[in-house]
């Protein structure tokens, strides 16, 4: 019982320390999860793979805001750093922090508004067509 957490804290490790991207250790997260609840409560078994799932599913939602916000605020601080001058290092600091912020916050609307979307097709029915 012990090799085997001692395994999963190995894997864990690894994992952040070998991914960058955010995918990468969120699902990295999911596996050592599902694989400890396997080892540890067996009789939760028939959860596993749907909670795995589900994280999965949230890992690729919040990792897509993550990675295209990255991207897009990333490339406008690496081009306004260029510029020597501690003025200039606060001005790119504020202006990174309002890009991520304004992204973060429409990808994470955008993420839920289809997330509501889906879950309402889900529960009523379409309209009928005239």
């Amino acid at each position: 019982m012990i090799q085997n957490f001692s395994l999963l804290v190995v894997a864990a490790v690894l994992s952040v320390a070998w991914a960058t991207p955010c995918t990468d250790v969120c699902y990295g997260a999911c596996d050592v999860a599902s694989q400890g609840t396997t080892i540890f409560l067996p009789f939760f078994q028939a959860f596993v793979e749907p909670s795995h799932d589900t994280c999965r599913a949230i890992c690729a939602a919040k990792c897509n805001c993550v990675d295209t916000c990255q991207s897009a605020c990333g490339a406008l601080l690496t081009t306004c750093r260029e510029t020597p001058g501690f003025y200039y290092f606060v001005r790119c600091q504020f202006e990174y922090t309002r890009c991520a912020t304004v992204c973060f916050t429409q990808c994470g609307m955008e993420t839920t508004a289809g997330l509501l979307s889906r879950t309402m097709s889900v529960f009523l029915p379409p309209p009928e067509e005239a």
